[in-house]
């Protein structure tokens, strides 16, 4: 990158990523001469004062975790449209559909294998409790979405199954019905969204 930019001022005026290229439109002060590398298939278009970079990616995974921009639909920034929800190979479980307020519901996620996944437990349209996922757990984490660890994603594109996560309801939240939402990515290009599971009640 260092032949493009030199020592003038630079400007990225447009970024696009998807699982096949980076492309990225910056502004020079002075037009500069194409590149193109042949090694990584990364080409430079020049037009005018700007330039184009277009990074060809392979093989190129679900991230290490959802971005938190997915947390209201779930959805995330893949190429491809979803899968249709009557065709979600999936199981989404729960140890028990009622809880008392205090105690940990076990949720877990079966079925085909899978790469991954947004969890979350809501109260309509809300994230609400606390998932406990330890630091040195291999395949999740916990991320903040409407408040602290009130979802759960993949921390790695490692094959998954039947993985099981803690979830803790809200404090005064007893007589509460809950439903839990799963977004699953068997790869890059085939996933489901934002599909309606299990109940758990508070008593």
């Amino acid at each position: 990158m260092s032949q493009f930019f030199n020592k003038d001022p630079v400007h990225v005026r447009y970024a696009f990523f998807n699982r096949a290229q980076i492309v990225l439109d910056v502004d020079f002060q002075r037009p500069l001469r194409p590149y193109c590398n042949r090694t990584t298939g990364s080409i430079a278009e020049i037009v005018g004062k700007k330039i184009r970079l277009r990074v060809i990616l392979s093989n190129v995974a679900p991230q290490h975790r959802a971005p938190i921009d997915t947390c209201e639909d779930m959805k995330p920034k893949h190429p491809k449209p979803p899968q249709s929800e009557k065709q979600f190979p999936y199981k989404v479980s729960v140890n028990s559909n009622e809880i008392k307020s205090g105690e940990k519901a076990e949720i877990t996620i079966s079925g085909d294998n899978f790469k991954g996944f947004l969890l979350q437990v809501r109260d309509g349209d809300t994230p609400v409790g606390a998932f406990d996922i330890p630091d040195h757990h291999r395949y999740a984490k916990a991320i903040g979405c409407s408040g602290k660890r009130t979802a759960a994603t993949h921390k790695n594109s490692a094959t998954k199954n039947d993985l099981t996560l803690d979830w803790r309801p809200p404090r005064g939240s007893k007589g509460k019905d809950y439903t839990i939402y799963v977004t699953v990515a068997r790869d890059g290009e085939i996933y489901w969204v934002n599909i309606p599971t299990e109940n758990i009640k508070i008593i």
